[in-house]
């Protein structure tokens, strides 16, 4: 979840990659789109398949970089090897190469589980979102948060939030509070600490 807080954000493999991306939030929820209705068509509402996936690819308008960056990622979210993936959680990992802050990329990936745009999240969508930010932040190399510290920081940010007879809550101003918690801010600031002692080490 590469951000603009403190020095560890501004070190990470993610946010360099992130430079280099040409796609921006608009061409991301048009492949969003393409992407939730081929799950339609296919009788699940998260499952896609390779082949389709690659054939919807095709019809956005992005770079060659940025088409080979979505087939890598492709292969870290697939489902046990079996060419097949939930797009949602595919499309919350792509938002930590968005540029932007923190706040941007956290307002881009929650909103990709609030399909009809109600504006309402319950804690397993929320916990889903930021489960697959952090996958994608390993993937570029970066230490991730634990599985553990990502499920405890989804309680603590819906502790006192006012529910539906659903679970279902309001997530407005959930990705300022997810991008200013401790858990976040003491991850990154390890994060800018350790690049710098290895800098250290170097020299």
């Amino acid at each position: 979840m590469g951000a603009i807080y403190g020095k560890g954000s501004q070190r990470m493999g993610v946010v360099a990659m992130a430079t280099q991306c040409q796609f921006d939030r608009d061409e991301l929820r048009v492949l969003y789109e393409k992407l939730m209705l081929l799950a339609s068509k296919q009788g699940n509402n998260n499952i896609v398949a390779r082949e389709k996936f690659l054939k919807y690819l095709a019809m956005v308008e992005i770079s060659e970089m940025d088409m080979e960056i979505l087939k890598r990622m492709w292969i870290l979210f697939e489902a046990e090897g079996d060419k097949k993936l939930n797009f949602k959680e595919f499309m919350c990992g792509i938002s930590v190469l968005l540029k932007g802050d923190l706040v941007e990329k956290l307002k881009v990936s929650l909103n990709m589980y609030d399909m009809d745009n109600t504006g309402r999240l319950n804690k397993v969508e929320m916990a889903h979102a930021l489960h697959a930010m952090n996958t994608a932040v390993s993937f570029f190399g970066d230490e991730n948060l634990q599985a553990l510290a990502v499920g405890k920081l989804v309680d603590q940010i819906c502790e006192h939030v006012e529910t539906d007879a659903r679970g279902y809550f309001a997530y407005a101003d959930m990705d300022q509070r997810i991008a200013k918690h401790s858990t976040v801010v003491d991850w990154l600031c390890e994060i800018g600490k350790k690049e710098e002692k290895e800098e250290e080490e170097e020299d």
